[in-house]
């Protein structure tokens, strides 16, 4: 049985391949997507490489302002504007502009 494992905390995800009947019990009653403990498959599951070391950078960020204060711990006072998350453009698609973020808060909420 292929079981998908996730982790949030760091955005990976692993697929594995268990054959033993006696691990697989606890997952024959459950739905897709159910979040369980992996207690129950032994003690080599608690850290497992590829997932719970790695940290995949986020693609995209918040767009409102409010949210980028509340990811950034920022006052009203601060520029939200230094903070927008921008991701690199590839070379394909980059003929003027070599990365690329939403648009910006003071388009959306008048902060100019």
């Amino acid at each position: 049985m292929k079981i998908n494992i996730s982790y949030p905390a760091t955005g990976c995800q692993k697929l594995i391949e268990v054959d033993d009947e006696r691990k697989l019990r606890p997952f024959y009653e459950k739905r897709m997507s159910h979040q369980m403990t992996a207690e129950s498959l032994g003690d080599e599951w608690k850290d497992i490489p590829g997932l719970t070391d790695t940290t995949i950078p986020r693609r995209l960020g918040p767009k409102r302002a409010g949210r980028i204060r509340k990811l950034f711990n920022l006052n009203k006072e601060d520029d939200v504007r230094q903070y927008v998350v921008r991701r690199p453009l590839p070379q394909k698609e980059a003929r003027y502009i070599h990365d690329q973020a939403p648009i910006g808060p003071e388009k959306n909420y008048g902060l100019v």
